[in-house]
């Protein structure tokens, strides 16, 4: 079973604690590592490093193929998913921070399935929405990106806002850099909200069309997009070496 390594530091907030998520084999075997806040019930981020995609699709896990890790999580703290059915619009879903798909081997896609700590709530979009692209395209996109290199991705949800009682984040994004410095660092951020407006737009866009080599990639839009790095940092306040390898 996979298992966790508290490493008893503060990361990205003072509430927050950097968490490895990986294998006792005699010595600590890292999968992904996770910044958990507690009091906000959710990751703020996760890191891992990806070499090749697995291409077969995967759908979220049953809830009963979930781990709960003891005492990581509050079962008593609504964390906002409202979807309840695969084909449901307009609604929170719960949704993978490190994606089991950037893992070739069984036992460390297993690692992705625990509970609190790789799930965030992000927005499912209505039909007709000004929010066209998903998280899922994200990702999508991101497999385009690394056509063969060996890259870090750093998953983030951020700017958390009270919606309902529940502590949702209207932002989510992906940091990626390339182990071999091929290409700068850059970020992609999702407006995770069903009313975005201009003020989301954070950063002056940038064009992925140079990493994008697949015709069938999905397209950025208006709401999600892409910054140049510095500029990512400022607007949400982040420090570069909370990205460093």
């Amino acid at each position: 079973m996979p298992t966790i390594k508290k490493m008893k530091k503060e990361c990205i907030t003072k509430t927050a604690e950097l968490i490895k998520v990986g294998y006792d084999v005699g010595q600590f075997v890292e999968i992904y590592s996770v910044c958990f806040d507690p009091h906000k019930n959710m990751p703020l981020r996760t890191i891992q490093k990806i070499t090749t995609i697995d291409d077969e699709p995967r759908l979220l896990a049953p809830s009963n193929d979930w781990l709960v890790h003891p005492g990581i999580g509050n079962v008593n703290i609504n964390r906002g998913f409202t979807c309840q059915h695969d084909n449901e619009t307009c609604c929170y879903e719960k949704t993978y921070m490190a994606n089991p798909r950037y893992f070739i081997h069984g036992l460390a896609k297993k690692a992705a399935f625990i509970d609190f700590l790789n799930v965030v709530p992000s927005w499912r979009n209505c039909a007709n929405s000004s929010q066209e692209a998903t998280w899922e395209d994200v990702d999508r996109i991101l497999e385009n990106v690394i056509s063969g290199n060996s890259i870090y991705v750093w998953t983030g949800a951020h700017t958390f806002e009270d919606i309902n009682g529940v502590s949702i984040p209207r932002y989510l994004y992906k940091v990626v850099k390339s182990e071999a410095e091929e290409f700068d660092p850059m970020a992609i951020i999702r407006v995770n909200s069903p009313t975005p407006t201009e003020k989301d737009i954070l950063c002056t866009t940038i064009d992925l069309e140079s990493l994008v080599i697949y015709d069938s990639s999905p397209v950025l839009t208006k709401y999600t997009y892409a910054c140049d790095f510095l500029d990512f940092l400022v607007e949400l306040d982040l420090e570069k070496e909370d990205f460093e390898i």
